[in-house]
């Protein structure tokens, strides 16, 4: 039986090093259906426990920094809403 799994030079490798933060597919080789993860830019891209580095990623949508939100406020500052 033939994978669907093809090596695709658009994709990154396990290895790399993410180029972006955001949300990236993740394809695996045979034995996992394609998955979505959040990725940290500077991060290396991890191998599978079970492909290992024949697994493949494909940046979806880049992550947006954060200006401004009461969640990520120091403790003790005060809020707009208080």
């Amino acid at each position: 039986m033939a994978s669907s799994f093809e090596r695709d030079a658009a994709r990154l490798s396990a290895g790399t090093v993410a180029p972006r933060s955001g949300l990236y597919r993740v394809y695996h080789h045979a034995h996992r259906m394609p998955h979505t993860v959040i990725i940290l830019e500077g991060d290396l891209l991890p191998p599978c426990g079970q492909c290992g580095y024949y697994v493949q990623f494909s940046p979806m949508a880049p992550a947006e920094p954060i200006t401004w939100d009461s969640d990520f406020k120091q403790h003790g500052e005060a809020t707009a809403a208080s």
